[in-house]
């Protein structure tokens, strides 16, 4: 199986990664990177890629906040009624930049760079999104209430929009 999976993944990105094996330490040369960087992906698959950036961090942080959740007691039940209050909230913002970014996709020439899959606005948005959640874990003080109920409302809307990018697949 993954034999199949990765020949998938050379059919898709159109190459044969070569790796050099040094010391049994395994070494990508700067060549590697840069002929991985100018691959030209099809439009289909940048659906695939949008999959995938969504997805992953969605399911991540589904996790966390069922864990979050289950650090919890029962008894503070209104915590269910702000989650479904952050779904219907990311529900609204995550509709309109999914059809954005599917819009911005349906664009794009039938073969381009995998980094077009996004604007520059939408890859900054996405760093900054990343740099906000690693800081909030790190801030001291912030309730487990607060990651439960936020956490919980968010994965799942970003898997719900990961599943957008798919149906386009």
């Amino acid at each position: 199986m993954a034999h199949r999976f990765l020949s998938r993944l050379e059919e898709i990105f159109q190459f044969t990664p070569g790796v050099r094996k040094r010391d049994t330490e395994t070494q990508v040369s700067v060549c590697q990177i840069l002929a991985f960087s100018s691959m030209l992906i099809k439009r289909n698959y940048h659906y695939l890629v949008a999959t995938l950036v969504w997805a992953i961090p969605g399911f991540i942080i589904t996790m966390k906040g069922i864990l979050a959740y289950s650090q919890i007691p029962f008894s503070q039940w209104w915590l269910f009624a702000i989650t479904l209050c952050v779904i219907c909230g990311f529900y609204f913002i995550f509709g309109k930049v999914v059809k954005r970014y599917i819009a911005h996709i349906s664009g794009l020439p039938e073969r381009s760079r995998f980094w077009h899959t996004f604007p520059l606005k939408g890859w900054l948005l996405i760093v900054f999104m990343m740099a906000l959640g690693i800081t909030l874990r790190h801030i001291q003080g912030i309730p487990i209430e607060f990651f439960a109920s936020f956490y919980s409302g968010l994965g799942p809307m970003l898997l719900c929009s990961a599943v957008q990018f798919l149906k386009k697949v």
